[in-house]
């Protein structure tokens, strides 16, 4: 039976919701945070919907998600979710909080829900996803998240041993999570182009999780992601269910297997790797949830990739691009940088803005993260400058110039605005690249819009 202290967090958090929104706030976090100090199992009491699909990860679960929301909308549903902007166990509550009566009946049949890995412990307990999709697991911030063995640790244990799993199979840790649950698994075949090892920096599995020999990768598409196998015992990365056989980047089409054989084609969505995996899991999600080929290649579409991601705008010849590479975070900001490097143009300039904003000037941030992270990709004739912004720019700066970035191409600024003339100087630019951490989209669009006016005010 509830107790009052169910009924008095329900009031409570669904008046501070009103409350923050009448003031013009997010509201995101607040109101379940609030409604969990007043009874902490407030999440376990809240009727849940008749279906609950949580998506978690490294990098890439809130593009996953945003697109599954968009796809259900777009079909007609409406769904709980959290793309307001809180992963952990607060926004989570919020979300069913806003969803429920004040007795605590769900109002909608289906929830997607970003979980921040950690946030598993807290939220599992009392809700328990019946499918979960696993983006990938990488190594992320060292103060947050220490390793990946840790991460790893805590979804083996919290996972539900109901919930149904949609997993990398070309990702050797988060493959291998939550083993005896049911599961399908996804990847993209080694395609021609692509060279049999990577040069990044760093790789989070080398050592055979079972007989500790060295892994021999058949091939490593970047870090630890690709086929590997141990030479000692039959540990071996699985085989995809659904498998990008073909990217055309040419066509902008994907070609994807499903587990009966069927060959599919689908429009691109994104041409950065990243994001094809992003794709091909939510079509297995969607196809195992018995939805048709047609209707994920109508509604799973390009605009689910929000700008807070990635965005394009176009200003006298020169494309500006801003891209998230999350501060702290050496692997999304390799992959930035690796995009970067692949991107075909004569010129380039690139503003690195990805200071932690929760960080003050004389906090304690550690910097360890920048030597994991492969600035090298910088080191090309292309690349005509490299504008550093921000409270720790002259850390960036010592990286830089260990990548092998000459000193006369790197400049730095402590604020971001001050980026636009530094890289407006470089004439006949071809591309510009702003990579800002999850909290600095704003500050990037600004410096975006500011270098757009400039650039068309000087072709006009």
């Amino acid at each position: 039976m509830k107790k009052l202290r169910f009924y008095l967090a329900v009031f409570v958090g669904k008046m501070i919701y009103t409350i923050e929104k009448l003031l013009g706030k997010n509201a995101s976090v607040f109101p379940g945070s609030m409604a969990i100090r007043i009874c902490p199992d407030v999440l376990g009491q809240l009727k849940k919907p008749e279906l609950i699909i949580g998506i978690t990860g490294t990098n890439g679960k809130t593009t996953v998600t945003n697109m599954l929301i968009d796809f259900y909308r777009r079909k007609g549903y409406d769904v709980i979710n959290n793309s307001l902007g809180s992963n952990v166990a607060g926004g989570i509550v919020t979300a069913f909080l806003i969803n429920s009566t004040f007795s605590g009946k769900c109002k909608k049949n289906i929830a997607i829900l970003e979980i921040d890995e950690k946030s598993t412990r807290l939220v599992c307990p009392y809700m328990q996803p019946d499918w979960l999709i696993c983006t990938n697991l990488f190594r992320d911030s060292i103060k947050r998240n220490a390793h990946t063995e840790y991460i790893a640790g805590i979804l083996d244990k919290y996972i539900p041993k109901k919930t149904k799993l949609v997993v990398n199979a070309d990702d050797l840790i988060s493959s291998r999570l939550a083993e005896g649950n049911e599961r399908v698994y996804f990847g993209i075949e080694r395609q021609e182009y692509e060279l049999e090892s990577a040069n990044n920096l760093a790789k989070d599995i080398t050592i055979c999780p079972n007989c500790d020999n060295k892994l021999v990768f058949d091939y490593a598409r970047y870090h630890h992601i690709g086929r590997a196998h141990c030479p000692n015992c039959d540990f071996a990365s699985p085989n995809a269910d659904y498998l990008v056989k073909k990217i055309d980047k040419e066509a902008d089409e994907v070609v994807i297997t499903n587990p009966v054989g069927e060959v599919w084609t689908f429009t691109m969505l994104s041409e950065n790797i990243v994001n094809i995996y992003n794709q091909v899991a939510c079509v297995a999600l969607l196809t195992e949830l018995g939805f048709d080929t047609e209707d994920i290649r109508t509604h799973l579409t390009k605009d689910s990739i929000v700008a807070s991601r990635f965005s394009v705008v176009e200003a006298g010849g020169t494309k500006i691009m801003t891209q998230l590479s999350k501060g702290k975070n050496s692997i999304a900001c390799s992959r930035a940088l690796d995009y970067i490097n692949h991107y075909k143009a004569e010129s380039k300039c690139v503003l690195v803005m990805v200071d932690d904003l929760y960080e003050e000037k004389e906090g304690s941030e550690n910097t360890c993260w920048l030597y994991d992270a492969d600035f090298e990709y910088l080191a090309t004739p292309e690349v005509k400058r490299v504008v550093v912004a921000g409270a720790r720019a002259l850390d960036h700066k010592v990286r830089l110039l260990m990548a092998g970035i000459p000193e006369e191409k790197i400049v730095t600024v402590e604020a971001e605005l001050d980026a636009v003339d530094k890289l407006a100087e470089i004439k006949g630019v071809e591309a510009i690249f702003i990579l800002h951490e999850v909290f600095g989209y704003g500050r990037a669009s600004e410096v975006r819009n500011r270098l757009k006016e400039r650039l068309v005010g000087e072709h006009a």
